[in-house]
């Protein structure tokens, strides 16, 4: 899965960072929840050939947060 985003704080040293829903829309995938054996997950998916791919599973803390590892491709400073 591979996601754009203009605005972004990110920071190597950081244990949490944040990535918007919006993002996440504007880069043509969706965002579901579903409980499997009273575990909360988030999936983000994307329709392909009008069927639904779950691209990540995303396991949620107890104090509603979830959790990712994201890979940075490149770096830019302004």
């Amino acid at each position: 899965m591979k996601l754009h985003a203009k605005n972004v704080l990110y920071s190597s040293k950081s244990y949490r960072n944040l990535l918007s829903f919006k993002d996440v829309h504007l880069n043509g995938y969706y965002i579901e929840t579903d409980n499997e054996k009273n575990v909360e997950y988030l999936y983000i998916t994307k329709l392909y050939l009008n069927k639904k791919q779950v691209l990540e599973k995303l396991l949620t803390f107890s104090y509603g947060l979830y959790r990712t590892y994201i890979n940075r491709l490149k770096h830019i400073l302004l």
